[in-house]
């Protein structure tokens, strides 16, 4: 029978030395990764989807205005404010950038696409169907948001 509390688990310490170094990449703070348990929970998060065990989706629209989108990330338990801001501004307030998941998954929303372009925004999209896998935005000094598969 398994316990309802958290508990501990041991990994390989040079698992834990990658872990490590990935955090102090910018990747790592572009998706808003600070710990450790971030990591690893995001990783057996996706393991668990990939096997058909976990099938919750980490981001939730909650609410939007003309300048702004409200998310729920369940990853990092914390809703987020991304900001858009004409000609050439767009701002995530928990990643502190403009090129990030927040971001991209804001712009996936179709309500936000029509406001942004009926405010002047030209937005270029693929189909985003896993933007957990790399995602950028380019030319925001353009006023275009480009939303591409990264290589």
């Amino acid at each position: 029978m398994f316990s309802e509390k958290a508990g501990r688990v041991r990994i390989n310490s040079n698992l834990l030395k990658s872990i490590d170094s990935y955090l102090e990449s910018e990747t790592a703070k572009s998706k808003g990764f600070k710990s450790r348990r971030d990591v690893i929970e995001e990783a057996v998060r996706r393991f668990l989807e990939e096997e058909g065990f976990w099938s919750s989706s980490r981001f939730k629209h909650l609410n939007m205005d003309r300048d702004y989108v409200i998310i729920l990330d369940r990853f990092v338990r914390r809703v987020v404010t991304v900001y858009f801001k004409h000609p050439d501004r767009v701002y995530c307030d928990l990643c502190r950038q403009p090129y990030c998941e927040h971001v991209l998954y804001a712009l996936t929303l179709e309500n936000v696409s029509k406001i942004l372009k009926k405010r002047g925004f030209k937005i270029v999209c693929e189909t985003v169907e896993d933007y957990y896998n790399t995602l950028h935005v380019k030319n925001p000094s353009k006023n275009t948001i480009d939303i591409m598969e990264a290589r």
